[in-house]
């Protein structure tokens, strides 16, 4: 194999031939709306770039990297987002991933902060070989809700896991008791300016987190081209205290991203969205994937969550020496932060 040479190339110049050279190399196609969706139209000042690796000037690797802004000690900086990293056939196994993040770790612009990574795990190898940290991991937490469709035909296994469901909801009336009822969860079409009120009460819980504005979970949530959200949040009068972004996979309730701007907050919204998933017996369980070091922004195993083993690492390369060192970081972040 000759010699590979990496660039860094602004993704309005190659848009179309990162799209052909992604769709080549993956399983799973993505057309020009998700790109445009992902990369493009994603509400952050600083450009997308993607990260070359060609071969005698022929494209044999490419990583798109996308800008979005976190929230880093009360400064707002560009974080690069990588996504959809890609290797010709004939190169894999070569280094050439290896390659390309090494690259974006030493050259990406100053107008980054860093460059932040929630990777599969056939990446995460090439992101360790090429310097990257791991800050922590996404950790998969599960509620029982109620007793299985199938628990009366199930045996003792099913039995058990009902009567383990109808006990955890000691869980939540304990919380319940001692928040009171201070708000009402209702469910929104959209984020209004509120959100941004939220945000803003929010971010001084944590020293590292992705920018949730309302125009970012609008994007994030509201215009993704393949996925449908739903968006229920806790209200009194006109203030929003906190939120959930859930989707519903048959008997699960997957909660993507929530946030509360104090711990009463959080523990209501946990309180109130395991009520409405529990009316009329719609889910069997509800699954969250967090990470967050310090305040749990929802104190999801005071509610009766249980810690699954599979995890998801959060990776970074530190970029840029003026925003200093990330890696130990009061971090926080959930599956939403993972934006496919």
């Amino acid at each position: 194999m000759t010699a590979i040479e990496y660039r860094l190339i602004p993704l309005e110049r190659c848009l179309d031939d990162a799209i052909r050279f992604r769709n080549a190399n993956r399983s799973l196609e993505r057309d020009h709306a998700y790109f445009e969706w992902r990369y493009c139209a994603r509400p952050c000042r600083t450009a997308a770039l993607v990260a070359w690796a060609f071969e005698r000037d022929v494209p044999v690797g490419a990583a798109s990297i996308g800008a979005h802004d976190f929230a880093i000690d009360g400064t707002i900086y560009p974080l690069g987002v990588v996504g959809d990293i890609s290797v010709a056939e004939s190169h894999r196994g070569k280094g050439v991933a290896r390659g390309m993040l090494a690259h974006v770790r030493e050259r990406l612009p100053r107008e980054f902060g860093g460059a932040f990574v929630l990777p599969n795990e056939a990446a995460t190898g090439p992101l360790k070989q090429a310097g990257w940290r791991t800050v922590g991991h996404l950790r998969r937490a599960v509620r029982l809700l109620t007793a299985p469709v199938s628990a009366a035909a199930g045996g003792p296994r099913a039995a058990l896991r009902g009567l383990l469901a109808r006990t955890l909801n000691v869980c939540e009336r304990v919380a319940a008791l001692r928040i009171g009822k201070r708000s009402t969860l209702i469910e929104l079409d959209r984020p209004d300016e509120r959100f941004d009120g939220l945000w803003e009460a929010s971010v001084r819980r944590c020293r590292t987190a992705g920018v949730r504005t309302s125009a970012y979970l609008r994007w994030r949530y509201f215009e993704h081209p393949t996925e449908h959200f739903r968006l229920l949040a806790t209200t009194s009068g006109s203030l929003v205290r906190a939120y959930a972004i859930v989707q519903c996979e048959g008997a699960k309730l997957m909660i993507v991203d929530y946030l509360a701007g104090e711990k009463l907050a959080g523990l209501e919204l946990g309180v109130e969205l395991l009520r409405w998933a529990k009316a009329g017996n719609r889910f069997e369980q509800a699954q969250v994937r967090t990470f967050s070091r310090g305040d749990p922004i929802v104190p999801w195993v005071t509610l009766g969550f249980f810690q699954r083993p599979d995890t998801q690492p959060c990776m970074v390369a530190e970029t840029n020496p003026a925003v200093g060192s990330i890696v130990a970081d009061n971090w926080f972040l959930t599956a939403g932060d993972k934006d496919v």
